[in-house]
């Protein structure tokens, strides 16, 4: 009875294990395959370009005096806002300078009083002078008339008179344009008080600019200057880069930079930003580069994400945008050189049908020629496939 059991459980094993081989090489009558419509679509060719990131208001800071350098208050990855004082240079000297000039002012200020009192006392004098002989010319000019002097003695007195007059009147207008002016008006008029004067603004103006300040908000990117040591114009004391407006500079091959016009929208990519960046084409130079024979092309964006100068970035610009028929491009096959897909028939049969493609987005691309618009083709299961094979369309791939 046992060995009866044992005959019957090998058999049934026999049974199950050639009757699972038997289903599994069968073959079925058709194959399972995932569709998509081929369908009037818009598609863009969009380029990469790489380049780095740079500001677009890098400045280097040249102070305008030179001098020891006192103090430092910020360095490189410091954040400045226009106006902050970057650093100080000694102002001993300047100090000195002023000191003298002012003493020097007050000396010329005293001689000018004291040219006053000359310039007083030739004018009272020659009036003096002049009224004397005026009276003279007009006593002699009568007794001339009457014949009573000579006409020599007469042309004497008129000639002396007419010369006091002359001196006179110059005498007066000395004397009017400094007792008729303030001192102010004095100092403006004389040449020497006016050098001084500007000297000394000029110093003060100086002193200002011992303390140099940022011209724009930016960050620090290069340091030049030590403590303790001169600055003496060789070299930019510091750059500072804005931070807000950035760019790019990219190039662009002959037959595509007809394609690229100012105030076109990019994208921009930055592998250590995850956000897409919105850019757009400032300015293409009409010129090619001598040795590469491409054309410069300046991108820019607004910095809001905390993007640095010298970032590496990929810019993605729309070449050609056009509605056409379109397909994934995972669909396409390649054979010796030439491009095909599978085109579901009403018979569902997968034909083989050989296709001229165009702008290739990366997920889509353009069909030409080989299909139409509203042909299903097969975008799973392809590999699978040959030409005429009796299809099923599947709507979830397992």
């Amino acid at each position: 009875m046992k060995i009866k059991r044992v005959t019957i459980f090998l058999i049934l094993i026999t049974i199950l294990f050639f009757g699972c081989s038997h289903e599994e090489v069968i073959n079925p009558n058709y194959i399972d395959v995932t569709v998509h419509k081929a369908k009037i679509e818009k598609i863009e060719d969009i380029r990469r370009f790489s380049g780095r990131v740079e500001s677009q208001n890098e400045i280097e800071i040249y102070p305008k005096v030179s001098g020891k350098v006192t103090k430092i208050n910020y360095v490189i990855g410091d954040t400045v806002t226009q106006g902050d004082i970057l650093f100080e240079i000694d102002e001993e000297d300047v100090k000195r300078r002023i000191d003298i000039l002012k003493k020097q002012l007050i000396q010329a200020e005293a001689s000018l009083d004291k040219d006053y009192r000359i310039t007083k006392s030739t004018y009272e004098q020659s009036k003096i002078n002049y009224e004397s002989l005026k009276k003279d010319y007009e006593n002699y000019k009568a007794l001339y008339q009457e014949g009573a002097i000579s006409n020599q003695n007469f042309l004497n007195i008129k000639n002396s008179y007419r010369n006091s007059k002359i001196d006179y009147g110059k005498a007066k207008e000395s004397f009017d344009i400094i007792s008729g002016n303030s001192k102010e008006e004095i100092s403006e008029s004389l040449a020497s008080l006016n050098t001084l004067k500007s000297q000394i603004e000029n110093a003060k103006k100086e002193m200002s600019d011992l303390r140099v300040k940022s011209p724009i908000n930016g960050i620090i990117s290069r340091v030049y200057v030590n403590k303790g040591e001169r600055y003496n114009f060789e070299k930019p004391s510091l750059i500072i880069s804005g931070n807000q407006s950035m760019k790019i500079e990219i190039s662009a091959a002959e037959h595509i930079v007809n394609y690229l016009q100012s105030g076109k929208q990019v994208s921009i990519k930055i592998d250590s930003i995850k956000e897409n960046i919105k850019g757009i084409i400032e300015g293409v130079s009409p010129m090619a580069h001598s040795y590469t024979g491409t054309y410069p092309v300046r991108i820019t964006f607004e910095n809001n994400l905390n993007i640095k100068s010298g970032m590496f970035a990929n810019v993605y610009i729309p070449i050609i945008e056009k509605n056409c028929v379109v397909i994934p491009r995972k669909s396409i096959i390649k054979e010796d050189g030439k491009n095909y897909v599978y085109v579901i028939s009403p018979e569902m049969k997968a034909i083989k049908s050989f296709v001229t493609t165009g702008i290739d987005d990366g997920i889509n691309i353009e069909i030409v020629s080989g299909i139409k618009n509203g042909d299903l083709v097969v975008n799973r299961g392809m590999e699978y496939l040959e030409d005429n094979d009796t299809v099923e369309i599947v709507k979830n791939w397992e």
